[in-house]
């Protein structure tokens, strides 16, 4: 009968599951800073207990100061690890800009199509590549002359006193003389008087700046990155990393389909993530997050886009630029 049943399922769950005394005392340890302190509690549910105290800090930026527990917390973009109190200035962040340049004379601010200097002058300008240190204003496009015609190019990145440009020209600032280094090019890294430049037919030249002549060409098929350590050059091809002297001597291969160079060296990242070098700092972006790495990794959420610069790093999010220096 189901009253039989219901007894056999007693017998049986007491078999398995015997009484156990509760013990009348326990312990709670409770954790605060360095200390511990023990406590003998009556009637304790567990033998014992453990209590971490809730550390708070203090987190100031602009004229706003933020109370927050121990752990991760987002400010304005930036997420920040926070265990102590912390104060998080002016010059690291620039609300609504667009895009921000460093000079001798401070920082240049782009926003709404207008660039605003640090002496207040406003300029009506489209967006700029850079502001150089003197207050010159390069764009993104450049126009020079090539074998007696006259090109426009891209601006890739500058390096010194000289441009790279997206259709595998080096020149001068002044534009007064130019040289044909390669086809259009993917990546390109610089140490010392040594420019390094991969094209998109995957061959990897090094050029002397002060000869002004490439001093090593290679093919290396299926290549996608490069970047130095100033040390060596990292260059990705197929399936895997080649770690390369300043001569163009292949000294390892290191398999990975993905990498960045920073203080530590080589990083080589998972696939599925977006990464973007520049020399020996790069940022990884997954989705609206990137992870931007020099001499520390910096963290930000609504990332819009990410700009590399001798100086630093400026990384555009939704609400404004943060600047990382290098």
């Amino acid at each position: 009968s189901l009253d039989n049943l219901f007894e056999e399922l007693e017998i049986v769950l007491d078999s398995l599951f015997p009484d156990v005394d509760v013990p009348q005392e326990g312990y709670l340890v409770k954790f605060s800073g360095d200390t511990i302190e023990i406590q003998k509690i009556q009637n304790a549910i567990l033998p014992v207990k453990l209590d971490f105290e809730k550390r708070t800090y203090k987190v100031s930026i602009f004229d706003q100061t933020f109370v927050v527990e121990e752990g991760f917390h987002n400010f304005f973009g930036q997420v920040v690890y926070v265990d102590q109190d912390m104060q998080i200035g002016f010059s690291n962040f620039f609300p609504d800009a667009e895009m921000v340049y460093k000079t001798s004379k401070g920082f240049f601010l782009y926003k709404d199509r207008k660039l605003y200097s640090p002496d207040g002058k406003i300029f009506d300008s489209p967006e700029p590549f850079e502001v150089l240190s003197d207050g010159q204003i390069l764009q993104k496009k450049v126009n020079l002359r090539v074998d007696g015609s006259t090109l426009t190019s891209t601006v890739l990145g500058r390096y010194r006193n000289f441009l790279v440009l997206a259709s595998g020209i080096i020149a001068p600032l002044d534009l007064s003389w130019s040289m044909r280094v390669s086809g259009p090019v993917i990546e390109w890294c610089a140490s010392g008087d040594k420019m390094f430049i991969l094209d998109i037919s995957s061959y990897l030249r090094i050029v002397d700046l002060r000869a002004r002549k490439v001093t090593f060409e290679k093919h290396f098929p299926s290549s996608w990155g490069l970047a130095t350590d100033h040390k060596y050059l990292y260059l990705g091809n197929g399936e895997k990393i080649t770690k390369i002297s300043f001569d163009g001597g292949s000294v390892e291969e290191i398999e990975g389909r993905n990498f960045g160079v920073w203080k530590n060296g080589l990083y080589v990242v998972s696939e599925g993530h977006q990464t973007l070098r520049y020399g020996d700092v790069f940022a990884v972006i997954t989705g609206k997050r990137a992870e931007v790495f020099t001499s520390d990794i910096h963290s930000f959420d609504d990332v819009k886009d990410i700009r590399f610069f001798d100086w630093g790093i400026v990384v555009v999010c939704n609400n404004g630029c943060w600047v990382v220096y290098r």
